[in-house]
């Protein structure tokens, strides 16, 4: 199903073109063109060092999203987005206020080296439409496919890799997708059997009392200096699983990555590297030989 194309030039209209829907009926397994008829990247050609074709969910993984009760101004807190909802069946507007796993700008950033970055949520695409434009604005950190639900269709299907397969791809292509995709996401049962092999899991990140509360905590210090994204992701091991809190300690005037982030990073630029020279054959061949690493509980 296609998105549609923004009626105006309006701030956001680039997420709005990037926007796609996933499809409603089981037997459609894959996302036409977009509206503006740019096609889902494909893996670079073999000849040239591959890139990594990165899905990322949203909620849980890259950020904490939270209902403000009553719709009221929220008290401005550093490092928290805050935007309106609306809620056509109460008719009102109901406002969110969204915090990113600290030192996300930093982990895209570093990403886009080696891969081609997509987002699949299970969330309506009013709702993405909005998160994606208090986090990346003008698209230059998430540059890839975005598919979301339409607003009112049910969540009751399994995330499928399939959906961002072109449709008119021939079998070596599809298998050349297939090689090439990797999933991150703090639930891997909401995927499909196929698909799951694909998926790095994380803990869910969580910076909010709940989902339908303001934050209580404190504001964040400086970004994260880019010498601690350096040779390897970060060093040793960060114990992601251990630690999937909103709080950062500080050193010297700057608070540290989020140790999730830190540690994804490490296993995908080895999962890039184990994949790119040959060493393995898929991108999920180099997980699976990865899985036993540092975000193993």
């Amino acid at each position: 199903m296609q998105a549609q194309a923004p009626s105006r030039q309006e701030p956001g209209s680039a997420v709005e073109a990037a926007l796609l829907c996933i499809p409603q009926s089981p037997s459609v397994s894959r996302v036409r063109r977009s509206a503006s008829g740019a096609s889902v990247l494909s893996p670079s050609p073999r000849s040239k060092p591959p890139r990594l074709q990165l899905v990322l969910d949203i909620d849980h993984t890259l950020l904490h999203a939270a209902h403000v009760p009553g719709g009221a101004e929220a008290v401005p807190i550093d490092g928290v987005h805050s935007f309106l909802l609306d809620n056509p069946r109460a008719r009102r507007q109901d406002r969110y206020q969204v915090r990113t796993r600290h030192g996300l700008h930093s982990f895209l950033h570093e990403v886009q080296k080696f891969a081609d970055v997509h987002i699949y949520t299970m969330a309506a695409k009013s709702y993405t439409r909005k998160v994606l434009n208090a986090i990346d604005p003008e698209v230059r950190l998430i540059r890839g496919r975005v598919l979301c639900r339409e607003d009112n269709q049910p969540d009751n299907f399994s995330k499928s890799l399939s959906h961002l397969q072109p449709a008119d791809a021939e079998p070596a292509e599809l298998d050349e997708f297939k090689a090439a995709y990797l999933v991150v996401d703090d639930r891997d049962e909401v995927w499909d059997n196929v698909s799951r092999p694909h998926v790095l899991q994380v803990p869910a990140f969580r910076a909010f009392d709940s989902d339908s509360q303001q934050a209580h905590i404190p504001p964040r210090v400086h970004d994260s200096s880019a010498a601690a994204w350096e040779a390897d992701g970060g060093g040793g091991s960060s114990s992601a699983s251990s630690s999937s809190s909103a709080s950062s300690s500080a050193s010297g005037g700057f608070a540290m990555p989020d140790p999730t982030l830190m540690d994804v990073l490490r296993v995908l630029r080895r999962v890039h590297l184990d994949w790119s020279s040959g060493g393995e054959e898929s991108a999920d061949r180099a997980l699976d030989a990865q899985r036993k690493g540092v975000l193993d509980k």
